[in-house]
């Protein structure tokens, strides 16, 4: 930090230079001891401050897990959804198309009805998107127990 400074001998300012510790060097280039040392003994000692930040980085962890797992559910439900609307779509396109409306209420059947109609990926991103939506929900329930 610059301030203004006092007149010199000669008549011109000089710039007082405040180090970033407080401390501010002298003409012979030493530097000198703070006006006020006892500063130091109000400011919180380190380990105080782990101690009280303890209980909070508990909570921050708990909190970023809590949302984690709901992006989680989120995402493999967006996924699951997306998939299955891509399987009954496939089924559609296929004879008989009445397996691709019963496949949307009883959604199980679109796995069923998609491997027998030779609808392999659909029906592997469909069952893998179910899995993950099942085990993020149960992740879910173990955490709020």
């Amino acid at each position: 930090m610059f301030g203004a400074g006092a007149p010199n001998t000669n008549g011109t300012k000089t710039r007082a230079i405040c180090l970033l510790d407080g401390r501010t060097p002298d003409s012979s280039g030493r530097r000198r001891q703070r006006q006020n040392p006892d500063v130091r003994d109000l400011l919180p000692k380190p380990t105080e401050i782990s101690q009280a930040n303890e209980g909070n980085l508990g909570r921050l962890a708990e909190a970023a897990v809590d949302a984690l797992v709901m992006v989680s559910i989120v995402a493999s439900f967006a996924t699951f959804v997306t998939a299955h609307v891509a399987l009954i779509y496939g089924l559609f396109s296929r004879r008989p198309a009445w397996q691709a409306l019963l496949a949307v209420p009883l959604f199980p059947l679109a796995a069923y009805y998609g491997y027998r109609e030779r609808l392999r990926v659909r029906t592997a991103l469909w069952v893998a998107a179910a899995l993950a939506y099942v085990a993020a929900r149960v992740t879910a329930a173990i955490l709020s127990a």
